[in-house]
Order: structure tokens, then C-alpha cells, then sequence
């Protein structure tokens, strides 16, 4: 048992250190227009960026505390929002996608639940809660 709470140990550690790795650089959320599906082989050139009137990339190093729970390391930033200023540009957006300030590597993605929402006017806005997960198959 004792060399089992050991590796119980070592796991979370290493799932922190893991998750932790990512949220050391500045990063920037972007959305993005095209109806793609987010999968693993993506780079940030599979993306259409937004560019509907009001659209600015939201760049951040806000990432709070790695916390692990039940083999599963997580650690989220504060939202983001987007907002249409009410020009002439609209876009419909299905999701959102994060990349790395020093690079502009593709961290992750994430499509909308309910693709598209429509960016058509003033006012409208849309919100990204940046968030890492990493699982372990260790038990």
C-alpha cells in the first residue's frame, strides 16, 4: 500500500507540472468564424479568425492554480468577452481557440455548443472562460 500512495503522489505532481507547463507563456484567446470541428491534428491556421466590427483579440496571463482532483488537472482563467460595437462587420462564430503569445502555437479549442452565434450588432457579445484539463490513466 505504501509504494501505492507513493505513486498516488507522484501522479498528481507530475499532472500538475504538466498543465502547469502551459500557462507559463502569455496567451491569447481568438474566435473563430469558419465551421470547423476542433480536432487534434489543428494548427492555428485551421481557424478563420473573427473580424466583425468591434473584434479584437483578447491576449492574457490571468491563468489561476493548477488543481488536481480525481486523476484530472485543471486550471482555468478569467473570462474573456468579445463585443460587437455596432458597425457593419457581422460574423457568425463557432468557438473559440487560444494560442501561445511567444509563438503562436495552437493550444486548444473549443466549439460553441450551439454553432453558429450570430455577431450582428452592437452590443451583442460573447464570452470564452479559458480552461486546461488533463487526465491520467493512473488510478
Amino acid at each position: 500500500m505504501g509504494q501505492q500512495r507513493q505513486s498516488d503522489a507522484m501522479c498528481s505532481e507530475v499532472l500538475t507540472l504538466t498543465v502547469a507547463q502551459f500557462v507559463t507563456d502569455g496567451c491569447t484567446v481568438r474566435l473563430f468564424r469558419n465551421d470547423h470541428v476542433p480536432g487534434a491534428g489543428d494548427t492555428a491556421g485551421s481557424y478563420t479568425e473573427a473580424n466583425f466590427s468591434g473584434y479584437s483579440p483578447i491576449s492574457f496571463t490571468d491563468w489561476g492554480s493548477v488543481t488536481v482532483s480525481s486523476n484530472v488537472a485543471s486550471v482555468s482563467a478569467g473570462s474573456k468577452v468579445f463585443t460587437h460595437d455596432g458597425g457593419a462587420t457581422n460574423n457568425d462564430i463557432y468557438g473559440a481557440y487560444v494560442t501561445r503569445d511567444t509563438d503562436n502555437a495552437l493550444l486548444f479549442a473549443q466549439r460553441d455548443d450551439s454553432p453558429p452565434f450570430a455577431m450582428n450588432g452592437g452590443g451583442k457579445s460573447y464570452t470564452v472562460t479559458p480552461l486546461i484539463t488533463y487526465h491520467s490513466e493512473f488510478p
